[in-house]
């Protein structure tokens, strides 16, 4: 009997450590090819520590993320969540772990993501939204990351940061909305600690920075989107955000240079990498330098496919 009954209490523990261990992958695609056609309805099936995937298209919806996931697009230039049919905001984060999003194009009538406690955001385009692109106030502190966003041509606040608590912006492009690019203010007695590094805020409509300070690496520049009227928002070859991010190995972009400032940089921008211009010439050389008419020479050229 006492063997018995500890056979079967180490079944039971087994069976206890799979459920904590074995996270999921679970895909959204609108056109059925995956799990489930929504997003919220992916959100839904997820367990804390799963990741959902979500395949190309625009998805016309509102989502809530409420547990400790990742939520993975597959590039801003290549999936949308949309709620421009909606008074809400996009992406709301209600979860005190630590969920992520990336990879996607945000926007909508609302602010593109609330976030009130915790949450991670990168390699997001956040852009068109009625409000601010992102929101952030605390229940009753946040500790917030933005990282390599490009946030822009948005009605209010680039980032709305209020209350109390942590915020780190790093690598991202904030311009050309229509009030500050950060706006900053503590409640009352709480502060507000903000570590921004390596930022290019530049071109909106009130001002750049409310109530805070530039931090290491900012610059304020045009940053030279390939196609801004077409909302196309990588970057050209002369871009001043290009190897202008956060410096370190492990931030560098997928070809191994210094990671570039937005949406395109930094090496969660892997999936959907090479940049759409074309290569960059890096040298170019000619032999010789004259030859007579009819004769021959050889060019050689290094390019970068970015």
């Amino acid at each position: 009997m006492k063997k018995m009954m500890l056979l079967i209490s180490i079944v039971g523990l087994g069976l206890f450590f799979n459920g904590i261990c074995m996270a999921d992958t679970i895909y959204v695609d609108q056109s059925g090819g995956g799990d489930h056609i929504t997003i919220e309805a992916g959100i839904n099936a997820a367990y804390p520590g799963d990741t959902v995937k979500v395949g190309p298209g625009s998805y016309y919806e509102q989502i809530v993320i409420d547990k400790d996931i990742e939520l993975i697009g597959s590039g801003p230039n290549f999936t949308t969540i949309n709620a421009s049919n909606e008074t809400g905001d996009t992406v709301t984060f209600t979860s005190n772990q630590t969920p992520v999003i990336s990879s996607f194009t945000i926007t909508g009538n609302g602010n593109g993501i609330t976030l009130i406690s915790k949450g991670i955001v990168k390699n997001c385009v956040i852009t068109g939204c009625g409000k601010s692109g992102i929101y952030i106030h605390s229940s009753p502190s946040f500790d917030i990351a933005v990282i390599n966003c490009t946030i822009v041509f948005n009605m209010s606040d680039g980032v709305y940061v209020y209350h109390n608590g942590t915020v780190n912006l790093t690598g991202n492009i904030i311009g050309l909305n229509g009030r500050y690019g950060i706006w900053t203010k503590p409640h009352s007695s709480y502060t507000i600690t903000k570590n921004f590094q390596y930022n290019n805020v530049f071109n909106n409509n009130e001002g750049n920075l409310y109530q805070c300070l530039e931090g290491t690496g900012y610059i304020s520049q045009n940053p030279k989107f390939i196609d801004q009227e077409a909302g196309n928002y990588a970057l050209r070859s002369d871009s001043p955000c290009r190897d202008t991010g956060k410096p370190g190995a492990e931030y560098n972009d997928p070809d191994g240079t210094r990671s570039d400032m937005g949406a395109y940089g930094g090496p969660a921008s892997a999936s959907y990498w090479p940049y759409t211009e074309g290569p960059s010439v890096t040298e170019i050389s000619v032999m010789p330098a004259s030859v007579p008419k009819g004769g021959k020479i050889t060019i050689k050229a290094k390019a970068r496919v970015r």
